[in-house]
């Protein structure tokens, strides 16, 4: 996983690059490498950060360098911030109010029904937007390597933690913001003359009456018409 971040002066430009391992003895820092050297390729004006992520409950120890020598000269040297999170970090996890280590527990969570439950509860509680969750609990299923069949024991499990009500939530609050996105560009029509005032509110009723719009907000804008 690569972000690319800047700052507002524009001064530098960041890509973090997240290479996740569930294993230690399986950590390539030469494919690290590879990535490095073609974000950089793609990116020439950015630095990149390279960071490792480890979820191996072992205690096997990661290098934090990779290095190419020829004939005494040292020809590639990539180091790597190391970041090991397993079972023991769960209570620091827990005690973090983001959204970044809520879906970090859904790597270190043994079950994974229970590890994307615990994520998704911890992201539901954590200051956000609603809209972050259900764009993240796909993400949040993959990172736990939730396989189809575990998907109903994930759903009875969100009705007994009582989360059905966000997800719902969430659908409802998207389609708000749809319904609010239309609306503003039928008036933006209507300011412009492209619509007439009787077309624009014959629009909004046949919105409301498909439900393509909920039918308080295209009310709201029906009255701002009279």
């Amino acid at each position: 996983m690569a972000l690319l971040a800047t700052w507002e002066d524009g001064s530098q430009a960041v890509i973090l690059l997240v290479e996740h391992w569930s294993e230690a003895r399986k950590v390539d820092l030469r494919r690290v490498n590879w990535y490095v050297a073609d974000l950089a390729l793609r990116h020439p004006h950015a630095v990149v950060f390279p960071v490792v992520l480890v979820t191996d409950p072992g205690a096997k120890a990661v290098a934090d360098h990779w290095e190419m020598v020829v004939a005494g000269v040292t020809t590639v040297l990539l180091r790597v911030r190391i970041s090991q999170v397993t079972t023991a970090d769960l209570p620091r996890l827990r005690s973090l109010q983001n959204r970044v280590a809520g879906m970090l527990m859904a790597l270190v969570v043994q079950d994974t029904v229970e590890a994307v439950v615990a994520a998704f509860g911890h992201m539901a509680r954590s200051p956000g937007p609603l809209d972050d969750l259900e764009r993240f609990l796909p993400f949040i299923m993959k990172l736990a390597r939730m396989p189809e069949s575990d998907v109903p024991r994930f759903r009875r499990r969100l009705e007994e933690a009582g989360m059905v009500n966000v997800i719902t939530e969430m659908k409802e609050e998207g389609r708000a913001e749809a319904g609010r996105a239309t609306v503003a560009s039928i008036r933006r029509l209507m300011d412009r003359g492209v619509l007439t005032r009787d077309v624009a509110r014959t629009e909004l009723q046949d919105l409301m009456e498909t439900g393509a719009i909920p039918r308080d907000i295209g009310q709201e804008a029906l009255s701002l018409l009279k």
